[in-house]
C-alpha cells in the first residue's frame, strides 16, 4: 500500500519565487525578430536546416553575457 504525500508548494509557485539571471533580464529585453528575418534563408536556398535563427542569435549573446568561449561549452 502507498501513501500519496500532498505537496506543499506547487513546482509553478516555486518558479514563481526565483529571481531571473542576468541573461534571462537581457533576453526578455531583446527584439531580435527584425535581425531574424534579415537572417532567415529561404526555403529554396541550399545549405543545413533544421535551426531557428533567434534561439542562435540568442546563443550568441549568451556566449557573450556569459564570457562563454567555445560553441563546445556552450553546448
Amino acid at each position: 500500500m502507498y501513501i500519496r504525500q500532498m505537496s506543499i508548494i506547487s513546482f509553478e509557485e516555486i518558479i514563481k519565487f526565483q529571481q531571473e539571471t542576468k541573461l534571462e533580464m537581457i533576453l526578455s529585453q531583446l527584439d531580435v525578430s527584425k535581425i531574424a528575418y534579415n537572417l532567415r534563408k529561404s526555403s529554396y536556398s541550399k545549405g543545413p536546416k533544421g535551426y531557428e535563427v533567434t534561439s542562435m542569435i540568442y546563443a550568441l549573446i549568451a556566449m557573450q553575457v556569459e564570457t562563454i568561449q567555445t560553441i563546445k561549452e556552450l553546448v
